[in-house]
């Protein structure tokens, strides 16, 4: 192949034009040098490695609350809706409703809802017909969902977070036994925005925890840059002396 046909392209094959495209790139290698010296690269290095790792331990810790949290929850609404189904009170209201009193808990469970701090406790009779209620103006209808307190009428335990009558709620049903015959349904819930609440006071510590730490990483970085500069000029004089 001629020189020719090989130099022809974008690039010319005189030594004088390599020469100069070498040059300029030298000189922007210098330049960037020049903008970004290796201390502040250090800065940059050391800020970016500890954000990331900051973030990731707030974002497993964060998961590991949420989970703890729900589980904390599960815990406390049962406990609650446990003690509700075992009093006497309660069921013999719910035998009474059953028999075709008109007959409710109102007075037995507003008491019940601010002493174990939940948002509301319904107690249903055999046919789901509301007991009690938050709202007075539901007691004596029907629940609104049949498929959520279905299964506790066959007397298992289930939980839902649905939206219910008070928004959205997360809440279990538990089947009320008397005398080993299931008579009805105690459903005991909190409203997401409660959970909201209470998990925005549990993470705040944490994401509070987590900007301290990333600011305390950033302030020694720029110590350690700060310091490897001071060094810059020192290493200079001692190579040249």
């Amino acid at each position: 192949m001629s020189r020719t046909l090989f130099c022809r392209g974008r690039f010319s094959c005189d030594k004088p034009a390599w020469s100069g495209i070498l040059a300029n790139e030298v000189a922007d290698v210098q330049k960037l040098k020049k903008q970004l010296p290796f201390w502040a690269i250090v800065i940059a290095v050391m800020a970016l490695a500890i954000g990331v790792s900051v973030a990731t331990t707030v974002a497993l810790i964060h998961r590991d609350t949420v989970a703890e949290n729900k589980q904390t929850i599960q815990r406390r609404i049962l406990r609650v809706a446990r003690s509700t189904a075992k009093m006497p009170a309660v069921k013999r209201v719910i035998r009474a409703s059953n028999a075709g009193a008109d007959t409710n808990l109102q007075t037995v469970i507003k008491p019940l809802v601010s002493r174990d701090d939940v948002d509301f406790i319904v107690v249903m009779n055999h046919q789901l017909i509301r007991l009690s209620h938050p709202r007075a103006k539901s007691v004596g209808h029907h629940f609104s969902s049949v498929k959520d307190p279905a299964p506790a009428l066959r007397g298992q335990i289930h939980y839902s977070q649905k939206p219910g009558v008070l928004g959205p709620e997360y809440r279990v049903f538990l089947p009320v036994y008397d005398r080993g015959r299931v008579i009805g349904v105690v459903c005991v819930g909190l409203t997401q925005q409660n959970l909201d609440q209470q998990l925005q006071h549990k993470t705040r510590p944490i994401l509070l925890g987590g900007l301290l730490g990333f600011l305390i990483g950033c302030i020694l970085a720029i110590l350690l840059g700060m310091y490897l500069r001071y060094l810059s000029p020192l290493s200079v004089i001692r190579h040249g002396t």
